[in-house]
């Protein structure tokens, strides 16, 4: 018997391809500091907090509005030389509700402005509503102001022809510190609308309350001229209309907006007295409301104090991508050499057993001084890890003050 063996020759194909470089792309962070920077007051000390809303925008799709308008009338600061004029580009919200702002900025000394840089995506808006406003200046508003492709030139007249700005008195207004916002990190927003058919409030002015007393850190003006309104026609001048607000000559509606909150619906008006006065005109916010995908969820902490009686001031301030959400006041334990504190912060948007809410992680840090010294003894103390609520509410965090 014979037996024959047959070898068995296998052939692997190698293919050889090159990498793609990955796609580069050229982006903007849009920082606005007039909103993102919230001033506030440790024992009479005056200083800022950071609370940043930052986008990022594509600069292979930007656009940019820019004009210039006659502020000769109003009259500039004495120390800064500047005119205390904004604009504003304005958008409809989600909900249709109000106007929300897009992008501020000072109004130069000769009057000129840039807006840049906006998103042109195919699913951003083509045009803009532009505010012009100001304690002093009476408040403008034109409407459908389009986009350009691209960034800011060195022609600064724009388009807008020769609006020219009118002074205005103002008047003090601030939070009744009685009745402080309780959702520390909402930004206090004041509304007018114009009078005629279909139309929606527009944001005039908007101030960050102060997370650590839960009002104003210094007192808001606002202007108590009519608005002057009016629609964008290429290369013309605006014809403007004065109209008396719906709520009212001199008057505004104030809601609230805060980070992983829902807008509040608007609340009480405020007006400008019928005697002129230093003294603020005082008012109660409405708050913001958890979102309807969320729960009102706690955060339960308790604070120990390793050295009773070294600081008599402090706040425990909840946070959110950097951005504040809420704190609560440690004044009165700290007064009276507690040590150890137990917090409970309510309604803080989270989930549920039932319902997870994916943006419910936060993160807590313990600010503490004492006012004889607020800027010399000055201690931050953060909770090392985040806190999650997205399954519903938390407890058992512990926060030592050294």
């Amino acid at each position: 018997k014979s037996s024959a063996t047959t070898a068995k020759s296998t052939t692997t194909a190698t293919t050889t391809t090159t990498a793609t470089p990955p796609a580069l792309a050229t982006a903007v962070i849009d920082f606005d500091a007039a909103r993102d920077l919230v001033p506030v007051l440790h024992s009479g000390q005056a200083g800022f907090f950071l609370n940043p809303h930052l986008t990022a925008i594509d600069l292979a799709h930007v656009g940019t509005i820019q004009g210039q308008v006659n502020v000769t009338a109003i009259g500039a600061d004495a120390i800064t030389g500047r005119r205390e004029v904004e604009v504003s580009a304005e958008t409809l919200s989600s909900d249709g509700t109000r106007h929300v702002i897009v992008k501020s900025t000072p109004v130069r000394s000769d009057g000129s402005f840039a807006l840049y840089p906006f998103s042109t995506a195919s699913s951003e808006p083509t045009s803009y509503d532009l505010v012009f406003h100001g304690p002093l200046v009476q408040t403008v508003i034109v409407k459908s102001v389009p986009l350009t492709s691209g960034a800011p030139t060195s022609d600064a007249t724009g388009s807008l022809g020769s609006i020219v700005l009118t002074a205005a008195t103002s008047f003090p207004v601030n939070v009744a510190l009685s009745s402080p916002i309780a959702v520390r990190g909402a930004r206090v927003c004041f509304y007018q609308t114009p009078s005629g058919p279909g139309e929606i409030p527009y944001l005039i002015e908007e101030r960050a309350a102060d997370p650590f007393s839960g009002v104003l850190a210094s007192d808001q003006s606002l202007s108590s001229g009519a608005l002057a309104v009016g629609t964008f026609v290429s290369d013309q001048t605006p014809v403007l209309t004065i109209v008396t607000p719906v709520e009212g000559a001199a008057a505004y509606a104030i809601a609230t907006s805060a980070a992983s909150f829902d807008d509040a619906t608007f609340g009480a008006t405020v007006k400008a007295p019928t005697q002129i006065s230093i003294n603020p005109t005082l008012f109660t916010a409405p708050l913001p409301t958890v979102p309807p995908t969320a729960s009102a969820d706690s955060i339960a902490v308790t604070i120990d104090v390793a050295s009773p009686g070294r600081y008599d001031r402090g706040a425990l301030i909840i946070t959110h991508d950097g951005a504040i959400v809420t704190a609560s006041s440690l004044d009165t334990a700290l007064e009276q050499g507690q040590p150890s504190v137990n917090l409970s912060l309510a309604d803080v948007p989270g989930g549920s057993a039932n319902a997870s809410f994916a943006a419910g992680l936060y993160y807590a840090e313990v600010w503490v001084w004492n006012s004889s010294d607020p800027s010399g003894t000055l201690s931050r103390q953060p909770y090392s890890a985040a806190i999650d609520l997205s399954a519903g509410s938390a407890s058992g965090i512990t926060i030592d003050i050294t």
